[in-house]
């Protein structure tokens, strides 16, 4: 019997565009504009890079967060990528809508509201959004849940899903922000597991099979097509 595709897809930096979003709103919270436009290729080249990468201070950066946590509106308010609308149309002719589930860390007033109601203009029916308090929770979910694909933009969500999921093939959406992991992801994941789970031994090579750089949504929709057909083989 073929396996059914059950999904799991992060929203911010694969769906929907915060960098342009939280750049507006540390020149509107500390009146300083250090970082310049996100367009033409410009994105930023590490996570945290307002603070260690343009200069502001942990105390701005920490009033900013202040600012969109207590928005009722920043999260629904965020622009789209250009392949995003496309990328649910074809995720919705290889996943049965009740097996995709959009899974964030997002904090704020009414996140999952926000969440879903973005989601929802974009062509998602009737989105199932899951809070995740952090990159270990979104791994447990992903086990519990039984995820057979799972894309995200941060290697540490990644790496949570492949240490807890053993089932689950990952999927990092490159950035110039997740370049450290692009370089050695056999390195990367096993730094990881040595800072979060340092006494559970295990090979990190064993994971290569189920881990995969990719460039854009396309190249998801691309996987989530293959094994969709790799399973009605099966059948």
């Amino acid at each position: 019997m073929g396996q059914q595709l059950i999904v799991g897809c992060d929203v911010d930096g694969v769906l929907a565009d915060f960098n342009t979003a939280y750049r507006q709103r540390l020149i509107d919270v500390t009146g300083r504009e250090l970082i310049p436009p996100f367009v033409n290729g410009h994105e930023p080249g590490m996570w945290y890079y307002a603070t260690d990468e343009y200069g502001y201070t942990k105390e701005e950066d920490s009033a900013v967060w202040k600012s969109i946590i207590a928005d009722p509106y920043f999260w629904g308010d965020l622009t789209n990528y250009p392949d995003t609308r496309r990328f649910i149309a074809d995720l919705y002719m290889n996943v049965d809508p009740e097996m995709v589930y959009f899974i964030t860390t997002r904090p704020g007033v009414k996140v999952k509201d926000q969440t879903e109601e973005w989601l929802r203009v974009r062509g998602v029916y009737n989105p199932t959004v899951l809070i995740a308090a952090d990159a270990e929770a979104k791994g447990r979910l992903a086990v519990g849940l039984g995820l057979t694909h799972f894309i995200d933009d941060r290697p540490e969500n990644c790496f949570s899903v492949l240490y807890h999921s053993p089932e689950t093939k990952v999927y990092l959406l490159t950035h110039k922000y997740n370049l450290w992991a692009q370089r050695n992801t056999v390195a990367a994941y096993d730094e990881w597991i040595n800072k979060h789970h340092p006494w559970t031994g295990g090979d990190p090579r064993s994971v290569a099979d189920r881990f995969t750089l990719i460039h854009s949504l396309a190249d998801f929709t691309q996987a989530l097509t293959n094994g969709r057909n790799e399973s009605a083989a099966r059948v």
